[in-house]
């Protein structure tokens, strides 16, 4: 059994290996990568620790409020804060199997360029170049998913708040559409 520095070793030259093979795109998708788990931990910090202490204190507010336009303010505030970063997000879970692909067409105008200096019809090399030119797509659309079900359940828990203000906007409405 080897030791654990020598498996190491191996995992970071196998990552080292996919990175080269991979091209300039992988380092690109990492960094994004790295965004996106940064911006869906600091929401769900915020969701699951701020907000919920906040929103308590957001109802006292509210409660203790006669103006109505302050407690429309209050609320308004309150739903952005919710809202933050969310659509950042979503672009950037877009823009990951796009770089996968500019990862794709890169490579294979690159295996194009190599087999064209050649002029052979070397399927071996043929095979492999096309094998590496997958890697960028494979992880743009890896990494969109994984964040996608990352922001899943965020995106659940805001939708629910959000609704909750909106009924919260609706209770003081009288019959006539006017604020109270």
């Amino acid at each position: 059994m080897p030791e654990v520095p020598e498996r190491l070793f191996a995992l970071q030259q196998t990552f080292l290996r996919f990175f080269e093979e991979g091209g300039v795109v992988l380092l690109a998708l990492m960094a994004l990568g790295l965004m996106l788990v940064l911006l869906l931990t600091e929401r769900a910090l915020y969701l699951g620790l701020v907000y919920r202490r906040n929103r308590h204190r957001i109802h006292r507010k509210l409660s203790g409020l006669k103006h109505p336009y302050r407690k429309l303010s209050l609320i308004g505030d309150a739903e952005l804060d919710l809202q933050a970063h969310f659509p950042l997000i979503k672009c950037l879970i877009g823009l990951c199997p796009l770089l996968g692909l500019l990862g794709t067409v890169s490579g294979m105008i690159d295996l194009f360029d190599t087999l064209a200096v050649q002029s052979s019809g070397n399927i071996k090399l043929m095979a492999s170049g096309v094998a590496k030119t997958v890697y960028p797509t494979l992880t743009g659309m890896s990494l969109a998913l994984i964040t996608l079900l990352l922001l899943h359940p965020l995106e659940q828990y805001r939708q629910k708040e959000l609704q909750h203000f909106m009924s919260l906007k609706l209770e003081n409405f009288n019959a006539k559409g006017t604020y109270r």
